[in-house]
C-alpha cells in the first residue's frame, strides 16, 4: 500500500493491534557502518576457513617465549661489543681519529664496467648512460664527458 507525496509514491506499512489501533510502522532504517582499516586488512584472514584460522591465531606463550630468548641471545653479544666499543672510543678519541675513514682519497686506480638491466627501455636507456657518465666520484679526475669517445 502507498500514497503519493509531491506525485511520488511513498510506501505506507501500516499495523493493527487491539490495544494501539492501526498505526504507520516507521520504517527502519540500516546504519552502514564504514569499513576501517582493520577490516580491510581483515578480508584475506576471512578467506581461511574457520578452524584453521583458530589453529594458526591460537596463543602460544610458550612459542613467543623461546623465539623472544633466541632472539635476545643472539643479538646480546652485538649490542654488548657494540655499548663497549662506544664507550671505548668516548673515553680515547685519538684511537677513534686513527681508524676513521679517510679525509682525502687516492687517485683511481681501477676502473670497472657497469652492467645496466634495459629491456624495453629504448626511450630512456640513452639519458640513464648520459647521467652515468656524468656522475663524478671524490677525487676523480676533472674531465667533459661531452669529448669522451662514445
Amino acid at each position: 500500500m502507498g500514497i503519493f507525496v509531491n506525485g511520488v509514491q511513498q510506501n505506507l506499512n501500516l499495523s493493527y493491534s487491539v490495544a494501539n489501533g492501526l498505526h504507520v510502522v516507521e520504517p527502519v532504517l540500516e546504519v552502514v557502518r564504514e569499513e576501517t582499516l582493520s577490516d580491510i586488512l581483515a578480508r584475506p584472514a576471512n578467506l581461511i576457513p574457520a578452524d584453521v584460522r583458530a589453529a594458526i591465531t591460537m596463543p602460544r606463550p610458550e612459542l613467543f617465549s623461546l623465539v623472544i630468548l633466541v632472539m635476545t641471545l643472539t643479538l646480546l653479544p652485538q649490542g654488548l661489543f657494540t655499548l663497549f666499543y662506544m664507550m671505548y672510543t668516548w673515553n680515547n678519541p685519538e684511537i677513534a681519529e686513527q681508524y676513521r675513514s679517510p679525509k682525502e682519497y687516492f687517485t683511481p686506480q681501477f676502473s670497472f664496467t657497469a652492467i645496466l638491466p634495459a629491456r624495453r627501455e629504448e626511450n630512456v636507456i640513452y639519458d640513464t648512460i648520459q647521467r652515468g657518465r656524468r656522475h663524478r666520484l671524490p677525487g676523480s679526475p676533472q674531465r667533459n664527458p661531452d669529448h669522451d669517445s662514445r
